[in-house]
């Protein structure tokens, strides 16, 4: 799952006759967005059965392991930033370990497997844009453990036999947001009070990987005022979605479906302010 949250600066341009009339006003607002899409991803299950009657297996350590078809060590890390590696590894359910802890490389530390007990670990692994290599046929990699542990003052040593994953190509999305400029809405500057005109907020997701995306989602929330110094009686709203300029459903939600390689699929959301000004910066994070 890919998460994007943007900020958004207004400022209040002013109708002052004079420079010194002119009153502005900055407005920080933030939309939370996030983005799903289908990709690949493999599950590695390890069973630990303790069969001793009363000695509990500790310091238990465990090191997922990748090789790629002709013997070389690849790196994989619980560090989702680490961009030297080739796999994001996670361990994502226990049973019956206790106390165990997971490190930056993916290695498992301090697991404790009470007398008589099964301990189940679970991880994902999940490969990254370049681990597919150059062929469209994909990439072998060999998928093996090592672990040890501590029973009764004796420390056990072994390794897992590896298996083999087939990781194939990917997408690869590229979003790029587009924002009006300039707001039409009521002039604070007069009496008369006019009422606000649409205008767009815009998101363009290019694929330009080597497999089609799946399920591509992009679900928004409502704009949320999270800087107002001056204490400026303005309001944001989202009023309608469309993709590619066909009506979306009547929620926040974007659905583009599949998305091909080096294709684009576009859309877009209408929204209103209630008072006239322009945007001066926008940030995706």
């Amino acid at each position: 799952m890919m998460k994007q949250w943007i900020a958004v600066l207004l400022t209040l341009w002013c109708l002052g006759a004079h420079a010194e009339d002119q009153l502005c006003a900055v407005v920080l607002i933030e939309i939370a967005q996030e983005a799903t899409f289908e990709r690949q991803g493999f599950e590695a299950t390890m069973r630990i059965n303790n069969g001793l009657d009363s000695v509990a297996l500790s310091q238990l350590k465990i090191q997922v392991s990748f090789e790629d078809d002709s013997g070389h060590v690849v790196k994989a890390s619980s560090d989702p930033d680490a961009t030297d590696a080739s796999f994001f590894i996670r361990l994502d359910d226990s049973q019956n370990v206790d106390s165990i802890q997971s490190g930056a490389d993916g290695a498992l530390t301090n697991g404790v497997i009470a007398a008589k007990a099964s301990g189940v670990l679970r991880w994902v692994i999940i490969p990254t844009a370049g681990a597919a290599g150059t062929s469209l046929g994909g990439k072998r990699y060999n998928v093996g453990a090592s672990l040890s542990y501590n029973a009764g003052g004796k420390v056990e040593s072994l390794s897992v036999a590896p298996d083999t994953i087939i990781v194939k190509p990917q997408p690869q999305l590229t979003l790029d947001y587009f924002l009006t400029k300039e707001i039409i809405a009521d002039d604070a500057f007069t009496s008369v009070i006019e009422p606000p005109e649409p205008y767009t907020l815009g998101i363009r997701i290019r694929n330009s990987g080597r497999a089609a995306a799946q399920s591509v989602k992009l679900e928004s929330s409502q704009p949320h005022i999270v800087g107002n110094d001056m204490g400026l009686a303005i309001n944001f709203k989202i009023t309608q979605s469309f993709v590619d300029e066909a009506p979306a459903a009547p929620t926040l939600l974007l659905d583009f479906g599949t998305i091909a390689p080096s294709r684009n699929r576009v859309g877009r959301w209408l929204m209103e302010s209630s008072l006239s000004g322009r945007f001066i910066d926008f940030s995706a994070s």
